[in-house]
């Protein structure tokens, strides 16, 4: 991890969490060396479904950092549209930002999810990749 440099210069700190142990507390520690502007969660990575309580220690931080929580999202059990609803609802403060639109499938209900996932006012999809106009067009 890197902060600025003696000429000033700014480079971007990556912390990874192992799934034993506070996953916020290398976020934390990060914040301190580096100017952090936003985390990203791959709950899927750590075998760590976003709605289970180990997660929780983070999203209240992240919450009161102000810091936007960026979601792999789309993968089963791990990381569902429907299931990061659950957290914006817990965390209304928190926002959270679903990536891959939400879903891996693009049809049926995935999309249904993603949907209902975007209604919260705390939610925001990153629609990169996406190639269905049709959804692109409903969440725009």
């Amino acid at each position: 991890m890197k902060s600025a440099d003696s000429r000033g210069m700014k480079s971007v700190g990556q912390a990874l969490a192992g799934q034993r142990g506070p996953i916020f507390s290398v976020a934390a520690k990060a914040s301190q060396v580096a100017r952090v502007v936003a985390i990203y969660v791959q709950p899927h990575r750590y075998q760590v479904a976003v709605s289970d309580p180990r997660w929780q220690d983070l999203w209240q931080w992240a919450s009161d950092q102000r810091l936007p929580v960026i979601v792999a999202t789309g993968y089963p059990w791990y990381s569902e549209a429907s299931q990061l609803a659950g957290v914006a609802e817990r965390y209304p403060s928190l926002s959270l930002v679903m990536t891959n639109g939400g879903q891996f499938n693009i049809s049926g209900l995935g999309q249904f999810n993603a949907y209902a996932a975007l209604t919260r006012p705390n939610v925001f999809a990153l629609t990169t990749g996406v190639y269905r106009q049709d959804f692109l067009a409903h969440v725009a």
